[in-house]
């Protein structure tokens, strides 16, 4: 596991980072855990990567847009198709979330979609997984550790 953590006056951030169960190999890439408070939150641009991120949320909800000053849409929990262009992300308030980067084959082996239907797209978690996301986010969220998150992962 590793830990990556920033503070300064106006907030503070944590990115905690595990590898998958090797029986994953091949379908999730990378565990991510990440909080982050302060005001006023900052606004990152994502570059195109070829993994398909799922985002668990349990904090506030993420703005999402095609241009770092276009219109955003605002989500919860969601999962990101692969695309050609970046996209520009932030969270509304202080942020608590985990995040599993799935292969495209890992992606259509959980959500039993073509990646077409997901490419240059975030849906929301629960129109991809509508059973499990709820019972999932509350979960991860009443763990007390990062160890216990991503073995509830």
């Amino acid at each position: 596991m590793r830990v990556l953590r920033h503070e300064a006056e106006p907030g503070s951030w944590e990115l905690v980072t595990r590898a998958p169960d090797p029986g994953l190999s091949g379908y999730v890439g990378e565990y991510q855990g990440y909080v982050e408070s302060g005001l006023p939150a900052p606004v990152r641009q994502e570059v195109p990567i070829p993994v398909i991120p799922l985002i668990v949320n349990f904090g506030s909800s993420w703005n999402v847009a095609s241009s770092a000053t276009g219109p955003h849409v605002s989500r919860d929990s969601f999962v990101a198709g692969l695309s050609v262009t970046s996209a520009f992300v932030g969270a509304a308030g202080p942020a608590s979330c985990m995040q599993v980067n799935l292969t495209p084959l890992g992606a259509h082996m959980l959500f039993g979609l073509p990646m077409h239907e997901l490419a240059n797209q975030v849906v929301p978690l629960e129109d991809a997984l509508p059973r499990a996301v709820a019972p999932l986010a509350e979960a991860l969220e009443d763990k007390g550790s990062w160890n216990d998150r991503f073995a509830l992962l």
